[in-house]
């Protein structure tokens, strides 16, 4: 009975991730982009193209199950030459993340390696 009910709750969560994707697109605009901007700015169409995008994309990663995960490089950890590509040079610890790491799942294959700036 368990097993039924939780396969029925990620088959509703897919359903409606359609209008519960707009909600987040609206919360991420109002609390988080709106807030950055300077009095007077505009916000372009390609920007809330891109943003609505990156939601919808992340929201889907969210609701897998397993989630999905994305991995930021830690600064000053070795670098993981598995996981993430150097990005303008070579060394031995991260500097900052340019893109990060897409797993599968916590702990499962990398689907898509990250790419970061290391120290000198």
């Amino acid at each position: 009975m368990r097993a039924k009910t939780e396969q029925m709750a990620r088959e509703y969560r897919k359903l409606v991730a359609p209008a519960t994707v707009k909600v987040m697109q609206t919360e991420i605009f109002e609390n988080h982009i709106k807030e950055k901007l300077l009095k007077g700015d505009e916000i372009s169409k390609e920007l809330v193209s891109y943003v609505e995008q990156c939601v919808d994309l992340i929201w889907y990663m969210c609701i897998q199950q397993p989630p999905m995960e994305i991995r930021w490089a830690v600064k000053g950890e070795k670098f993981n030459k598995e996981q993430f590509r150097f990005s303008g040079r070579k060394g031995k610890k991260y500097r900052m993340t340019v893109w990060p790491a897409v797993f599968l799942h916590k702990e499962g294959p990398l689907v898509a390696p990250g790419y970061a700036v290391p120290d000198k």
